[in-house]
């Protein structure tokens, strides 16, 4: 966390090319806390993008860099927060509207016993208590 100081201090500084380095550097932990709340990859993967937009925007609020992954998961859980509060709109299958289009999908077995699996992943993680869901999360998905 020591040689993140310096490029902490540009990226306070206004410098947007060393942010990228910060957000490289927590991106895997974003995804895995978004992961661990939403339940979806890919919403995870926008709410991180949404956080990390977010705290370039306020990042001379944080004091030092070791305050600001705890500051940005405070982001993310907002972020996430907002998305589940938000009303889902009901979406079609672009399966169900284009039938005569060549596939390269897997065969239909491949990919029930995918969703099964997967389903049967979340349903256990929904079991755990969110901390342990939160550190299952970002070990699997982050490398935590």
């Amino acid at each position: 966390m020591e040689t993140l100081r310096p490029i902490f201090q540009k990226a306070q500084d206004g410098a947007v090319n060393v942010y990228g380095i910060i957000v490289q550097r927590f991106q895997d932990m974003a995804v895995g806390y978004g992961y661990a709340i939403l339940g979806d990859f890919h919403l995870a993967e926008d709410v991180a993008q949404e956080a990390f937009v977010e705290a370039y925007q306020h990042i001379t609020k944080v004091s030092s860099p070791f305050a600001f992954p705890g500051w940005l998961r405070k982001i993310l859980f907002k972020h996430c927060d907002r998305y589940l509060r938000r009303r889902r709109l009901d979406t079609v299958s672009m399966d169900t509207l284009v039938t005569d289009v060549p596939s390269n999908r897997p065969p239909p077995d491949v990919e029930v016993e995918d969703r099964e699996m997967k389903e049967t992943i979340k349903r256990v993680m929904q079991t755990l208590p969110e901390q342990e869901r939160i550190v299952v999360s970002m070990f699997y998905m982050g490398g935590y």
